[in-house]
């Protein structure tokens, strides 16, 4: 389609000097402007004609060009920008119903990028997904992975993008999904990079039982306290035995 814009991210942030900003909501992209008014040299904004959700962004964090944490999470990071950072945070509500957490980022800075707040968070939870709507090539992917080559990435990685193909004229949002740019995909593509490690979510049960009573009622909330600490849930069902819920 003609009117499609999916590879101006790899075309601007290719020359020298150029900034490029991809704001997720209307804030960001008045941040984008302030933020662009006060440098020197060009920066390039991509703006979206839709409505997009609102996200909560921290201005300061915003005029530093770092990555903004949307949510807390520990069994994958993903990572987006524009439109795609609210499927984002979608999807890690969906799959936060089936015991995985998500850690969600906007990253709006795509050049400068913010790389290492996010790979920090992928080296944490092992996995990272990134989802964008633009061509892989060039793209947000493709400057992470730059970053990744000399610094190394302790993560097993997936990503959500357009593949070497030219777009089609239709609905946006029916566009979008058509291809995998949603919130359905994205869950999709998260528990496929999950399986890969053989991760599967859900409860692990184990039993234990003191000598006396007495003891044991001591021990139990001490078990309790520290394993919470490391997100991990017990239920103590009595005084002679405990349950361990625990979200892998």
């Amino acid at each position: 389609a003609s009117h499609q814009a999916i590879e101006d991210i790899a075309i601007f942030r290719s020359l020298p000097n150029m900034e490029v900003i991809v704001p997720s909501d209307a804030h960001q992209a008045e941040l984008a402007l302030d933020y662009a008014l006060t440098r020197k040299n060009p920066v390039y904004i991509r703006l979206n004609r839709n409505a997009m959700p609102d996200i909560d962004t921290d201005r300061d964090t915003f005029m530093a060009g770092k990555a903004i944490k949307m949510r807390e999470g520990k069994d994958i990071t993903i990572a987006a920008n524009g439109i795609t950072a609210s499927y984002a945070m979608e999807a890690a509500e969906a799959l936060s119903k089936e015991g995985i957490e998500a850690e969600v980022f906007s990253v709006p800075f795509i050049k400068p990028l913010d790389a290492e707040s996010l790979f920090a968070s992928a080296e944490k939870t092992g996995r990272l997904l990134t989802v964008e709507e633009h061509l892989l090539a060039g793209g947000f992917a493709s400057s992470l992975a730059e970053v990744a080559f000399k610094r190394g990435l302790n993560a097993k990685v997936d990503n959500i993008a357009f593949e070497d193909k030219f777009g089609e004229t239709g609905p946006y949002i029916d566009l979008l999904a058509k291809y995998g740019i949603s919130k359905e995909n994205i869950v999709e593509r998260a528990k496929a990079l999950l399986a890969e490690a053989g991760y599967k979510p859900g409860e692990l049960t184990v039993e234990l039982v003191a000598a006396t009573d007495d003891p044991y009622k001591t021990i139990a909330p001490i078990i309790q306290a520290n394993l919470k600490e490391i997100g991990i849930n017990v239920t103590i069902k009595s005084m002679d035995q405990a349950t361990l819920k625990v979200e892998c």
